[in-house]
């Protein structure tokens, strides 16, 4: 039975909206984590040359670490962000984990763009990728998302993030009054790689769902000679 049989055009119409609304959301995401390993890939050159080259004093070392930290620290702390004017990796969980129903069989197999021929082998080829590709997602009767495994991904995302939102919320946006008896939030740098490493893995996961299109990889080829202004002195 076709979708506009089954739930009728006005709720159709709402699928439509709210499917629309998480490919933008993924869109804007994908590019905003690519953002991340940019920073990531900088920061880890930068770090091991100051090392190198200054060993006997660590001044900017700890300036450039606090700048790169904060600024990840706070780019991380976004992407769990639920409040509903937000983009987020955990607010486009939540909603699909509630909507399952909106990313149907039906409208993955609608992204491989079939010429809709019956006897043309590049179809019948394409629609084994589609299946074999939302199996990965889908429920018992294979025709929705399967909720449950949304929610999984969900609470994954949010134990990742869990330090890091604490430092963002208490140390980073505001300045809480932190007793000598209570704990300080901290997190470490593999707490950070962990966190941008999970979203990265949520991104190419997610990404293959609502656009059929896989990512390679999320490190980035930095163009341009970024090391040219440290090749003469400064001071």
């Amino acid at each position: 039975m076709a979708e506009t049989e089954s739930v009728g055009p006005a709720l159709l119409a709402e699928r439509d909206e709210r499917l629309q609304r998480w490919r933008r959301f993924i869109d804007t995401i994908t590019h905003y984590v690519w953002d991340l390993h940019h920073h990531r890939a900088l920061w880890r050159e930068m770090r091991d040359a100051l090392i190198a080259g200054s060993p006997e004093d660590s001044t900017f070392l700890d300036h450039y670490a606090r700048l790169y930290t904060e600024r990840q620290l706070i780019a991380l702390r976004r992407l769990v962000d639920l409040d509903p004017r937000s983009i987020s990796m955990a607010r486009l969980l939540t909603e699909l984990a509630e909507h399952p129903e909106t990313m149907s069989w039906q409208r993955h197999l609608e992204l491989w763009n079939l010429s809709e021929e019956s006897d043309d082998p590049r179809d019948q080829w394409m629609v084994q990728q589609a299946h074999a590709t939302f199996d990965r997602y889908a429920d018992g009767d294979g025709e929705n998302v399967d909720p449950n495994a949304v929610r999984a991904d969900l609470d994954g995302w949010k134990q990742a993030c869990g330090k890091i939102k604490q430092v963002v919320d208490k140390r980073i946006a505001h300045l809480a009054d932190i007793r000598s008896d209570k704990p300080v939030p901290t997190a470490t740098y593999d707490d950070l790689d962990r966190a941008i490493d999970a979203v990265a893995g949520l991104v190419k996961k997610y990404g293959l769902l609502f656009t059929a299109g896989s990512i390679a990889q999320m490190e980035p080829v930095i163009q341009g000679d970024w090391k040219a202004p440290f090749r003469k002195p400064l001071f």
